[in-house]
């Protein structure tokens, strides 16, 4: 069985997962099998699955940044080796219309309500958004070492494969020299991929 042969090979569950339902367990080993392949692509040897966080993140080898994401049926990773740079990836099963518009509010702010003609439906306006964020949240939550609200970060621009935010307070106040992140998005069958960059 293929979580078996992980185990089998050297990946691990933290002790703070060790009481997890089966599904949890076969996804985080899932995430980390997707982070090591990622970084052996990169580097072209093998690492260590990454660290287990205080916030659930990934803790990346010296020298190596990266991201992990999953749906119940898909899971995503990625791995860079510029110092310079820090990444975020997620990955969110489209939304049904309901649900859309009950979490609506907690998401999206009034000026990005502008940019929803450039979706198909506004469900996916508001999954995307939300995927987007979630994705700058991870890419930049090893500098910023709290909780980010979605009001910090506003959607300035969008295209069928690209997404801007402006910074807003008090994120703003952290990164003084970034006034924007550049999301890039892709829409597949059953959900979508984000992909946070800043360099």
């Amino acid at each position: 069985m293929f979580f078996n042969r992980l185990l089998l090979e050297g990946f691990y569950i933290p002790e703070n997962l060790s009481e997890a339902c089966d599904k949890r367990i076969k996804e985080f080993l899932t995430g980390r099998y997707c982070a090591v392949s990622a970084m052996k692509l990169l580097c072209g040897i093998r690492y260590k699955q990454p660290g287990y966080g205080p916030d659930q993140e990934p803790i990346w080898p010296k020298g190596i940044t990266g991201s992990i994401s999953h749906t119940s049926e898909y899971c995503v990773a990625i791995a860079c080796n510029n110092p310079n740079a820090i990444v975020g990836i997620d990955i969110e099963n489209w939304l049904p219309n309901n649900v859309a518009k009950n979490i609506s509010e907690q998401i999206v702010l009034k000026g990005e309500l502008e940019f929803i003609e450039c979706f198909d439906s506004y469900e996916q306006f508001v999954t995307v958004v939300f995927s987007a964020k979630e994705a700058i949240y991870k890419a930049i939550l090893s500098r910023v070492k709290r909780f980010i609200n979605f009001s910090e970060v506003q959607l300035s621009f969008c295209n069928e494969d690209q997404l801007r935010f402006n910074l807003l307070e008090p994120l703003q106040s952290q990164f003084p020299d970034l006034s924007e992140i550049t999301v890039y998005w892709k829409k597949h069958h059953k959900f979508v991929e984000c992909l946070a960059v800043v360099i």
